[in-house]
């Protein structure tokens, strides 16, 4: 989307945070999809994830990762 805007188009910089399995402490009293899987995985009540990569990170460094993304005028692009 982004790359097909004209140069007046574009008023605002992109940055994009895309992490894989979010875990962390829950904020509400159900399991949700990232600690769901996690349990699964160490109960085994799912048969197989047939060539499954899980990247896990933490919550806490998601959000720290937004506002770093927002409060930095340089960051565009793409960064690990």
């Amino acid at each position: 989307f982004y790359n097909q805007l004209s140069d007046s188009e574009k008023h605002f910089t992109l940055a994009v945070v895309n992490p894989g399995m979010v875990v962390g402490p829950l904020l509400q009293p159900t399991l949700n999809t990232s600690s769901e899987l996690i349990l699964k995985l160490f109960n085994g009540s799912r048969d197989s994830y047939p060539h499954a990569y899980m990247f896990f990170v933490d919550v806490r460094d998601v959000a720290d990762s937004h506002i770093a993304v927002f409060e930095d005028n340089n960051a565009k692009g793409r960064f690990l």
